[in-house]
């Protein structure tokens, strides 16, 4: 055989390996485009096997595989139980007794060499991911040169078994899609994994059903990373070799084009996996791979409402917006998905992407050209006439979020209150330009009617004053987005205040970057701030009181191994939290987070009141202060327990910095150009670590920041934080 065929023959047989087995027929007759022997070879090739087999008992190609019933290296193989992309999967035993899920390289494809980078990716991958999520991988190499990886077995059905046992008529009780609310709460158990995967850096880019595991607690778990990509294996990929399942694809991979790895592919793959467990139809399907493709690209899928009426119009929204063919038009990120969903779930207000009118219309002119060219005539002639026969009055309309959107501007929505129950609700909003806060609403006591501000795009502050005390929220608003202000009160379950008062100044806030730096001048008014960070202890037990499950099972929140590992733990600064989390903590409190000035601000007061001079510090006075904890390894979970000191607990005790960085309401990384409050996705940290070196703080002083994404699956080992309220008045 030439070896120019023989090259054809396996492209074509590992391409098709990716399809669905009744869609493999269909894609080689395509792909051999009339090679009669490409076609015949190719498919003899995908044929299953039967009794009458040619094989040889001692076919050395036996050797490169497990056999069902004997053993491979320390592992006691039994039956098949799948076969993905890269390879096969067995269940089997190792030398602990562990049930296992062993998958191994398919002799073709190793023969090859094609999927071993693959392969490798995929052990590389799943070693880095640490989620309850996410299958766990126990070990991984070469057997006798054969590649293989030993992952937790998994004893419960696939989304798809579950899927097209429900067409059946038969349902399961670990996820039964009569209900679409359980639909919701399994996407939102995937999201959540996909989210902590994104956060390490990895797109998936192939999530389908057949990927999407469930316990016998009906607990997701996420599997097969074989075509797993982050930024630094982007180059990996051929050009034109579509990556991903084709009825799960997104249309970014339809199009067989080179692009960076995006978490928003695996989303809308993700969307379409929803529309299946809600509908119980793919969103595109077709007779041939080719077609389905076709529809990715073009075609929105049939309304759920049309296919499953029972479900809820917000469940079908979300799911619709995770579908948009344009990516900046779905979901920024998993865990803004899962947020909707379980806003949704909860009954409460939420705000889903939507497509623009004016791309809708432009992609439905490109798809069909002659039929958008007669209704464009025929709306200018009606719109030539339309003055005549109708007043001009008629077309005014209410603003919308898209009026809003392009006008640049905001919307602040105070609630109605009709008791005389004494509430008040103070708004204020920043701006930028001079650089001071401006009442909005005043505190007027209830009961007033429900209102709506339109405001620039920007920071806004809010005091709701209730029976229970006061409390506050501080939200960073995009243009077109609406805030309603949420009716907040401490929870009898927060830890009492321990906090000290810092006096209103006039603050020059110093920003450094890393090319650049700025001074702007803010007004501070007087407020008040946690003695010490927030602690472990206090933390762990908002995430109790609050029911985060979620959170909860991450590692880092094992309270009976952290204890193990480090005697004071719960006296330790919490870290490993991300940025919504310290904000809901702040609010459970009644309280929250410091904007930057506020935060440095306090540090200055602390110090000036212990008559420390900054500028004068000598090296050792650095440490002791700023409580540096002289180690330059990198923050982990590791070098935290390590290295971290417990807060200061003596009454009366204020520490300026504490030994983490300190989380604030602030947005970055606009700072360093002037824009305080741009970047809704990423906050600044202010402060020093107990990773950071002495000279590194002297270096900086009270300038110091950085910046980290809000929604970073576990935030950062140094990156803690306090909270603030504002002084009575």
């Amino acid at each position: 055989m030439r070896a120019e065929l023989w090259n054809r023959i396996k492209e074509t047989v590992g391409r098709a390996l990716e399809l669905e087995e009744g869609e493999r027929e269909a894609f080689v007759r395509e792909a051999a485009a009339g090679d009669a022997e490409l076609e015949r070879e190719a498919l003899a090739l995908l044929a299953p096997d039967d009794d009458e087999s040619t094989w040889i008992d001692d076919s050395p190609l036996l050797h490169l595989f497990p056999v069902p019933g004997g053993r491979f290296g320390s592992y006691e193989v039994g039956e098949a139980i799948g076969a993905g992309g890269s390879g096969a999967v067995f269940r089997a035993r190792d030398d602990l007794g562990r049930t296992v899920a062993l998958k191994v390289l398919r002799w073709f494809d190793r023969v090859e060499g094609r999927s071993n980078e693959q392969f490798q990716r995929e052990f590389e991958a799943l070693r880095r991911v640490n989620h309850e999520g996410v299958v766990s991988v126990l070990d991984g190499g070469t057997i006798s040169g054969q590649l293989y990886l030993a992952m937790e077995f998994v004893d419960g059905p696939s989304l798809r078994r579950i899927v097209d046992d429900a067409r059946n008529g038969a349902f399961h009780d670990v996820l039964d899609l009569r209900e679409p609310r359980n639909a919701a709460r399994a996407i939102v158990e995937l999201l959540d994994a996909l989210d902590h995967v994104h956060g390490l850096g990895i797109v998936h880019r192939d999530v389908k059903p057949e990927n999407i595991l469930l316990t016998r607690e009906g607990r997701v778990r996420l599997v097969d990373f074989g075509i797993a990509r982050d930024v630094e294996w982007a180059t990996l990929t051929r050009t034109g070799h579509a990556i991903g399942s084709v009825h799960h694809m997104s249309p970014e991979q339809a199009r067989r084009v080179r692009q960076a790895p995006d978490p928003r592919s695996d989303i809308f793959s993700v969307g379409s996996v929803f529309y299946e467990l809600l509908t119980l139809a793919r969103a595109f399907d077709g007779d041939d791979p080719l077609t389905v493709l076709e529809r990715i690209l073009h075609d929105d899928p049939a309304p759920i409402e049309h296919r499953a009426p029972k479900v809820p119009r917000l469940l079908a929204d979300a799911c619709r917006a995770a579908l948009a063919k344009d990516r900046t038009h779905r979901y920024g990120s998993a865990r803004e998905f899962a947020t909707a969903l379980r806003a949704i779930l909860d009954g409460d207000r939420v705000r889903l992407p939507c497509v623009p009118l004016a791309h809708r219309v432009q992609r439905r002119v490109e798809r069909y050209p002659r039929a958008s060219a007669a209704l464009g005539s025929f709306v200018l002639a009606a719109l030539m006439f339309l003055p005549f026969v109708m007043d001009r009055g008629a077309f005014a309309a209410a603003e919308t979020a898209d009026a809003h959107r392009r006008s640049g501007v905001a919307a602040v929505v105070i609630p109605a209150v009709e008791e005389r129950d004494g509430t008040t609700i103070e708004i204020r909003v920043f701006d930028q330009s001079p650089f001071r806060w401006r009442r909005l609403h005043e505190p007027v006591p209830a009961p007033f009617q429900a209102t709506e501000y339109h405001v620039e795009p920007g920071l806004v502050w809010g005091l709701v004053r209730t029976s229970r005390g006061p409390a506050e929220f501080v939200r960073v608003l995009a243009a077109g987005e609406s805030l309603v202000v949420p009716r907040l009160g401490r929870s009898d379950a927060a830890p009492p205040d321990d906090m000290v008062p810092i006096a209103a100044r006039r603050h020059t806030v110093h920003v450094v970057g890393p090319q650049e730096q700025g001074e702007f001048e803010a007004s501070v008014q007087d407020f008040w701030i946690d003695r010490q960070p927030v602690t472990n202890a206090q933390f762990l037990a908002f995430l109790h009181a609050t029911g985060r499950a979620d959170v909860l099972r991450q590692p880092q929140w094992n309270a009976t191994e952290m204890r193990a590992r480090r005697a004071d733990w719960d006296r330790l600064p919490a870290t490993s939290m991300n940025w919504p989390l310290a904000e809901e903590y702040a609010e459970w409190c009644g309280k929250r987070l410091p904007t930057l000035p506020e935060a440095q601000v306090a540090i200055l007061a602390v110090l000036e009141a212990e008559g420390v001079d900054v500028a004068s510090l000598t090296d050792a006075e650095i440490s002791a202060t700023f409580a540096v904890g002289g180690t330059t390894a990198p923050a982990s979970s590791d070098s935290y327990l390590q290295h971290a000191k417990p807060v200061d607990d003596r009454p009366g005790a204020v520490h300026a910095l504490g030994n983490v960085w300190l989380m604030t309401a602030t947005s970055a990384p606009e700072l360093q150009n002037g824009r305080f409050w741009c970047d809704p996705n990423r906050y600044v940290a202010v402060g020093y670590s107990y990773a950071t070196a002495a000279q590194q703080v002297r270096d900086g002083r009270d300038r110091s920041f950085c910046a980290l994404t809000r929604m970073h699956a576990l935030g950062a080992a140094d990156h803690g934080f306090r909270c603030v309220r504002v002084a009575d008045r």
